[in-house]
């Protein structure tokens, strides 16, 4: 995730040059530049050693020596590899090292590493010049890595990227030969080669429609939905002894199409809800709030598993929990507006263990500390709604009439009235609970990536609190119906339904399009989590607006 430079770079080339002894009387070959990206490294490093303590004094002294080495030479006027690499180490450490403040510091860096890459002609291929094969190597792998953090950094924190217009004149992404000579064994810089083309397919494609001056519309959306579910991730061969480069690795893969999805559908979700609030699955953007709930559920298990195995790696890096405190607040809404549906996996307990996990974090991440006040209010709530854990909905909820909770279903659908009617006469005069047939088609599931996750071992040191909490990471397949019969016998028999339907049975002429203000940006002094990290559209700042994580604008 943090590997801009490759040990072999490091060891063979850059710590030679800079430490060797000169040779025939001549002058090293290296700038100040060169010096601050070997101490930025060592930097970064010395952040996720597992052998040291969280945000160390090394770590810090290596920072001051980079910054004070790289001011030795102007970067406009000598900039170099060298130089973005170091600035784009320099944007990473300012997101591990700890400080809260410094986190609006990785943007800013980043966007001048990105000025300084065009700078150089880092957007260029580099054949074009005739340049030898490993610098051809070296210079398309650190932009394809330059454009992956920045987009990330764009999708994570709603600020426009600076690499995104580069993507459809780039240089051409590394082949799996050219990787594997370069790499010789090493783990490929970045996400690799995989990354790249993931990147250019579904990362920058929906960063453009979530940047545009246009709101994105649902019908679009939906094209998109199954074009990212389309999306194939190689497997990964994981075993318990594993290192835990490779456990990072499989823990990347096994969420990144949720977390796009996540970004597509967030902004119509968040419309679902305020629309209906009582009944979602009555919107016409159910097919979102379904899959915001699922993705979210994803990716806080993958998260809870991997935080098991690697909790002193896990809770140094920022981003982890940005998305974490996004997917808790999609799975606590759910909870909060699912008295009148029944879904699978409850919502009521999957935000417990993400509060759990959130708890646990907290005491060493700073931005899952700061998001963790915003969740137990949230939780309250819920433990008022829901005082029995068995049962999911409110006591004293009338029970209506059955025809209305299977057109509400079938608005899901896309199903008519007649037709919910025809199905309830039908159910009636067979005497047997409703159930509602969606179409057969469901779009393949973004998990279904032929990654197999890693096996559950429990440490012995765990909390306690954790017994009991399944680390086995499901499939998606293993969500089950997202409706379920309730097992109380008091209750009515809510029906099942599939996990979408076709996308061409969406109305999708007649769904309005999500909310057209402006974006608004606010300061990050005004408590809760830092209100820039979550502006994506309108209709999700408002809705984080309502839940008091952002503050509201005036």
């Amino acid at each position: 995730m943090f590997q801009i430079v490759s040990s072999r770079y490091l060891t063979q080339e850059l710590i030679p040059s800079i430490y060797g002894s000169p040779r025939d009387g001549k002058k090293p070959d290296y700038g100040p530049h060169d010096l601050a990206l070997l101490l930025i490294t060592m930097a970064v490093g010395a952040l996720v050693d597992m052998t040291q303590q969280p945000y160390n004094a090394e770590a810090l002294r290596y920072f001051i020596m980079a910054r004070a080495a790289a001011g030795l030479e102007p970067m406009m006027e000598r900039g170099s590899l060298a130089t973005v690499r170091f600035l784009h180490l320099l944007s990473i450490y300012n997101g591990l090292c700890g400080k809260e403040s410094s986190l609006p510091n990785t943007y800013a860096l980043l966007n001048i590493a990105g000025i300084m890459a065009q700078r150089i002609g880092l957007h260029v291929d580099p054949s074009h010049w005739g340049l030898d094969e490993k610098t051809c190597y070296e210079r398309r792998v650190a932009f394809w890595n330059l454009c992956e953090g920045d987009t990330w950094q764009s999708l994570g924190t709603g600020r426009p990227p600076c690499m995104c217009n580069c993507i459809d004149s780039a240089p051409e992404i590394p082949s799996e030969e050219e990787e594997a000579k370069f790499t010789q064994g090493e783990t490929p810089l970045g996400f690799g080669r995989w990354g790249h083309i993931h990147l250019k397919e579904c990362s920058v494609l929906l960063l453009r429609f979530v940047n545009a001056a246009k709101p994105l519309s649902y019908e679009r959306a939906l094209e998109l939905d199954k074009h990212f579910r389309s999306s194939a991730l190689p497997a990964i061969e994981y075993t318990e002894t594993s290192q835990p480069s490779l456990s990072m690795q499989w823990y990347v893969r096994s969420h990144y199409i949720e977390l796009i999805l996540i970004t597509l559908h967030k902004g119509f979700f968040a419309q679902a809800i305020s629309t209906h609030p009582e009944n979602p699955l009555q919107s016409p953007y159910a097919h979102s709030f379904i899959t915001s709930y699922h993705c979210a559920v994803h990716f806080l298990r993958t998260t809870r598993v991997q935080f098991q195995r690697l909790p002193e790696l896990m809770t140094r890096i920022w981003q982890i929990w940005t998305f974490t405190l996004t997917a808790c607040l999609i799975v606590g809404s759910v909870a909060l507006h699912s008295r009148l549906i029944v879904l699978d996996p409850s919502p009521v307990h999957v935000f417990e263990e993400a509060c759990i996990l959130l708890e646990d974090a907290g005491k060493i991440n700073s931005r899952a500390a700061k998001g963790l006040p915003v969740l137990l209010a949230m939780r309250e709530k819920i433990r008022q709604m829901f005082p029995s854990a068995d049962s999911p909905r409110v006591p004293g909820v009338t029970k209506e009439d059955p025809g209305a909770e299977v057109e509400r279903v079938a608005v899901f659908g896309g199903k008519t009235r007649l037709l919910a009617s025809s199905a309830i006469k039908q159910a009636a005069r067979q005497g047997g609970p409703l159930h509602v047939h969606l179409p057969s088609h469901t779009p393949s599931p973004p998990h279904s990536h032929g990654i197999t996750p890693p096996p559950a071992v429990p440490s012995p040191e765990r909390d306690q609190r954790w017994e009991g909490v399944s680390t086995q990471v499901p499939s998606y397949s293993s969500y089950g119906n997202l409706g379920q019969p309730a097992t109380n016998p008091s209750q009515p028999n809510y029906p099942a339904f599939d996990q979408g339907p076709a996308l061409n049975a969406w109305p999708t002429s007649q769904i309005a399009q999500p909310f057209t203000e402006p974006y608004h940006y606010a300061s990050s002094g005004s408590g809760g989590v830092d209100s820039t990290d979550f502006i994506f559209n309108d209709s999700w700042t408002a809705f984080l607006q309502g839940h008091g994580v952002l503050p509201k604008i005036s």
